[in-house]
């Protein structure tokens, strides 16, 4: 796994400010340069390691081999060379070869002059067209190989047969972008990379989730979503149930801007949208990483899955600490909600959140709604809140503004949710929106919803004792939440859910016809459940 290094760590390390007049643009190009020269060593010391590093290089590229000089900036290129040595630096099994140029140009750094005719910005670029020309060339030799296995060995694309006998569907690779106010903890391997306490803002970046292909995603689809990877083998020490995460890399706003827009110009399907996900109390940033790759694997669509991350201590005896991180938070979605809505080239953003995440998500909306948009602006589309750990008669008073402010909203609740049970408690007895209630209809369940917002019992579908993560860890409801977010349809043209209505307007829908058994990626969600505390 390839440790995540911070965009412009390079710099943050200089002791001059960054001038084409000093030696540091002299040593960066040199030794960027002599980077490019190298790349058939390092492809072949790193050995399996090397798909991955090659990725992260080839993500860190994009922006710049695909658009022209006049289009970029020097800083940003820069920044871009910097982000990509600090990779070469940080990589564990750094060539000998590297190790020792980079000692060689330390020693040169103070002798080296400026040429007469320096011309930073075009020689950068110029080793970043080298660079992804290579990368380009190595990656069309691998899939040829790749290619040539499956011929061998006579399977089909897609599915072959493991050493066992059992067929073996392969596994997907699922880009997450990420938005986390969350402080680096300082540590290199992405599962620790972000840890518990605040940030003096916002990191921006992208993980990738691997989640084996049990739905046969690369066998029913022409072409996968931008960045999505499909693998047919792990390593024999990783499990092939498990989701697991793999890189990270860590970019400018700027980084993200043009993937999100590149992204929606390169599947030209005309959805120019984005899901975003919020995690509750007592995540890690891993595990949210995880939980929106599976929902975004279940969806199938081509739009951008992004995901917001908050600093929760982790710990469930913590819940009074992450509530004040919790509303510590809400600017900080609030900026990043602003930022997709108005500088992606959006029409459209939806949100899904779980737990206290929800009530994050409720107060930035209701402060967005307040806002002014500039023209051309995306709207908010699609909400789900799933087991919402927020104040009933709160949500009554706050529906009517949210109704006009997001398109349509999915809640779901359960009777049997015993993490609101008890937050229940710590609030004074007052009952949480996502608690289902044991007599629909009568105070303080008295008042309908507005007519955007549907209420979906999932009272007995969560077969743990805690009975608060069902919407992702039991498939039907999952997959009932990601045709929501794909499709628009409200409840009462979803094939999963039934409306039950009664005395005085009030409303709700029941699941029907879905299996009880544990599904695929279920047992997938339980494994990885099984390494942490189950979240709230």
């Amino acid at each position: 796994m390839v440790a995540m290094i911070p965009s412009g760590l390079f710099t943050i390390l200089r002791r001059v400010r960054s001038d084409p007049r000093t030696p540091e643009h002299t040593y960066r190009t040199f030794l960027f340069g002599k980077i490019v020269m190298y790349m058939d060593t390092y492809r072949d010391e790193l050995g399996t390691k090397w798909p991955a590093f090659a990725e992260e290089l080839s993500i860190r590229l994009e922006p710049f081999v695909s658009s022209s000089a006049s289009d970029v900036s020097t800083k940003d290129i820069n920044n871009a060379a910097d982000a990509i040595i600090d990779q070469w630096r940080a990589c564990p099994d750094l060539s000998e070869q590297i190790v020792k140029l980079l000692r060689v140009i330390d020693e040169l750094l103070p002798n080296l002059s400026l040429p007469n005719d320096w011309r930073v910005k075009q020689d950068l670029l110029t080793n970043f067209h080298r660079m992804n020309d290579w990368l380009k060339k190595d990656e069309a030799d691998r899939e040829m190989m790749s290619l040539d296995s499956r011929s061998s060995s006579g399977s089909s694309a897609g599915t072959s047969m493991g050493s066992n006998g059992d067929p073996q569907q392969g596994f997907m690779e699922v880009p997450v972008w990420f938005a986390t106010c969350r402080r680096p903890t300082g540590r290199q391997s992405t599962e620790a990379f972000f840890g518990t306490d605040r940030g003096d803002g916002l990191s921006l970046g992208c993980i990738k989730v691997s989640i084996p292909d049990t739905d046969s995603v690369a066998q029913n689809r022409q072409e996968l979503p931008y960045l999505w990877w499909w693998d047919r083998f792990r390593p024999p020490n990783q499990s092939r149930k498990a989701v697991l995460i793999g890189k990270c890399v860590g970019f400018s706003d700027n980084f993200m801007r043009y993937h999100a827009i590149r992204f929606m110009h390169r599947v030209g399907t005309g959805r120019k949208e984005a899901v975003l996900y919020v995690h509750g109390f007592n995540n890690r940033f891993t595990k949210a990483a995880k939980k929106m790759a599976l929902c975004g694997y279940k969806m199938q669509t081509d739009i951008p899955l992004l995901m917001f991350s908050w600093p929760s201590f982790q710990a469930v005896d913590r819940y009074n600490a992450d509530e004040g991180n919790a509303m510590w938070a809400v600017p900080h979605l609030l900026d990043f909600l602003w930022k997709m809505l108005t500088d992606f080239e959006m029409e459209k953003v939806h949100i899904i959140g779980h737990s206290m995440g929800c009530r994050i998500i409720l107060y930035a909306l209701a402060r967005l709604g307040e806002r002014l948009f500039p023209k051309g602006a995306a709207q908010l589309g699609r909400v789900v809140l799933a087991a919402p750990d927020f104040d009933l008669g709160e949500f009554y008073l706050l529906q009517d503004h949210l109704s006009r402010t997001v398109e349509h909203m999915t809640i779901y609740s359960s009777a049997n949710d015993q993490a609101l049970h008890v937050s229940k408690r710590i609030h004074g007895g007052h009952p949480r929106l996502g608690e289902f209630p044991s007599n629909a209809g009568v105070r303080p369940w008295h008042i309908p919803f507005a007519d955007n917002i549907d209420l979906v019992d999932a009272t007995g579908l969560d077969r743990s004792v805690i009975g608060h993560g069902y919407v992702f860890s039991h498939a039907g409801v999952l997959q009932d939440a990601c045709d929501f977010l794909r499709t628009g349809h409200p409840a009462e043209k979803r094939a999963a859910v039934k409306l039950t209505s009664l005395p005085g307007g009030f409303r709700y829908y029941t699941f029907q016809g879905i299996s009880e058994a544990p599904s695929a990626i279920e047992e997938a969600i339980e494994e990885m459940d099984d390494l942490d505390t189950e979240s709230v």
